[in-house]
């Protein structure tokens, strides 16, 4: 007779694999951009073209899209742009064959870019690449046994995958210039980050709350054109179709923008003064649901020789999370007795090092590295970028972690300011939402199939009662089992009526021969 079974759907991570490399290349000016005096930013921006995976390998296809702001040979304070992309095609050693879902991740971690002359630059960037094939997988395990055996039930509480997937979000927002402000020349430069990205779940759709933090470098359209900034924040709210999601559901999401840019458009008397921004925000996800299991611990019987064959898995049994928001704060020095005229934030970046897991929870330590551009007091020099490093650490106060639990860090920057405490120094101050996930892992040996023997029987004559000495690792279960007799029946015969068996207690046990 076939046993009851039941399954629990869980994430599985089949394979994994990472891969740094560098692009090593050369820009050479195009005819029509002057000579080159400064380089004075650059943005990277790296675009998946296409993924395949077989033959031991998963081989990333892109291009890194590059923006290089630079000053002019040939004039006092104006500014050109230089954009291009360099190509890649990249193999990472992963045997894949499952037919899952292969996720993919490349960044540019550093970059160097050296003026060789004013017509030609190198640019050497370190990449890092990362994939993972990952998907569900179902743990099927007896959950009882429909003949009469003795059996030992164990109940088991598990965060079980209903979903996962990814989802694209776009999104749109026009901004219009401040009234003080000049009207757009040339864009030069921009840079758009998504800050605070919140996702929440509603019966049938995911929920995005954010907002994008913009910043732009322009060229006024005066006669005697100016270099302006403007740094603003743009929240937003938007929805997509969801038919998995469910209030009761437990989400646990990564949020990433993935693409943005900004165009000049006219407005309506003519002036250009608008900026169109575009974002498209990936949000990875897993829905999970908290589930109660009560399944088939062991089992022998009475009658007849079984064997239960049991097989180890690891299950998720909670998910326990902390979000906090941090202050950092840190005074950049402009070097060679600059003096600072004007500053603002261009960008910042979270970097995270790996968790310290303590007794009473976790501790997070990083740093946001925060750019800023500033204008010197001497109106003919270029703007210039600083970098100044705001460190932090945390201890996220979450319980008891047993074993070896899996630990999540998400983080998004939520504010970044710069202001100008003299003439030489700047206090950079940011605002950081972390939160911390720890989940807690459990390892359960489930019955998965139970196989009749041919009963053997011992020559020998067995005493069909027997005197016993409780040792530490017996139980009523294990010494029932051992003797071919019921938990019920020693309980019986010694009057034990809490189930419990003292280390030392002396028993007697009536065998069932």
């Amino acid at each position: 007779m076939e046993g009851i079974y039941t399954e629990v759907q869980v994430k599985k991570q089949y394979k994994h694999a990472e891969l740094q490399f560098q692009l090593e290349e050369d820009i050479n000016l195009p005819e029509m951009k002057p000579d080159l005096e400064t380089v004075i930013a650059q943005k990277w921006n790296v675009l998946i073209n296409d993924v395949k995976n077989g033959n031991g390998k998963v081989c990333v296809e892109g291009e890194v899209e590059y923006l290089i702001l630079y000053s002019r040979e040939d004039s006092v304070g104006r500014l050109e742009v230089l954009n291009g992309t360099f190509p890649f095609q990249q193999c990472l050693v992963m045997d894949t064959g499952t037919g899952e879902m292969v996720r993919t991740k490349v960044n540019v971690t550093s970059e160097q870019v050296k003026k060789r002359n004013s017509r030609k630059l190198s640019v050497l960037l370190t990449v890092e690449m990362e994939a993972a094939e990952e998907g569900p997988d179902i743990c099927r395990f007896m959950e009882d046994w429909p003949e009469h055996i003795e059996k030992k039930m164990g109940h088991l509480e598990v965060m079980s995958l209903v979903h996962m997937g990814k989802e694209s979000i776009q999104v749109k927002e026009l901004v219009s210039l401040p009234a003080n402000r000049p009207d757009v020349g040339r864009l030069l430069m921009e840079h758009i980050q998504l800050r605070s990205g919140d996702v929440y779940l509603e019966d049938g759709k995911f929920i995005l709350r954010g907002e994008l933090f913009v910043f732009a470098c322009y060229e006024s359209g005066e006669e005697n054109p100016r270099i302006q900034f403007l740094d603003i924040t743009v929240p937003f709210e938007r929805e997509a179709d969801c038919g998995f999601c469910r209030d009761e559901l437990i989400l646990d999401y990564d949020c990433n923008l993935i693409r943005s840019g900004i165009t000049v458009q006219t407005n309506e008397d003519g002036e250009e003064r608008d900026f169109a921004i575009s974002a498209e925000v990936e949000i990875v996800y897993e829905l999970k649901e908290k589930r109660e299991c009560d399944y088939l611990q062991d089992a022998y019987s009475l009658e007849e020789e079984i064997r239960p064959l049991w097989q180890e898995t690891e299950l998720e049994r909670e998910n326990v999370c902390n979000a906090r928001r941090i202050r950092v704060s840190e005074v950049f020095v402009a070097p060679f007795d600059e003096k600072m005229l004007q500053a603002y934030p261009m960008r910042g970046r979270l970097f995270f090092s790996e968790p310290e897991i303590t007794e009473g929870g976790v501790v997070v330590e990083g740093t946001l590295q925060a750019e800023i551009i500033y204008l010197t007091a001497n109106s003919a020099d270029p703007p210039v970028i600083g970098k100044v490093n705001l460190p932090f650490h945390q201890q996220f106060e979450l319980g008891v972690v047993a074993g070896k639990p899996r630990v999540k860090v998400r983080g998004n920057i939520s504010q970044l300011t710069v202001n100008i405490i003299d003439s030489g120094q700047a206090e950079v101050k940011g605002s950081i939402n972390l939160t911390v996930c720890i989940c807690q892992m459990q390892k359960i040996p489930f019955v998965t199939k139970v196989e009749k023997m041919p009963r053997v029987y011992k020559e020998e004559r067995m005493a069909g009662i027997i005197g016993c000495i409780v040792q530490k690792e017996d139980s009523l279960w294990s010494l029932a089992k051992e003797n071919k007799t019921t938990v019920g029946d020693i309980c019986k015969i010694n009057n034990i009526t809490n189930g419990e068996l003292p280390e030392g207690e002396k028993i007697i046990i009536c065998r069932n021969m």
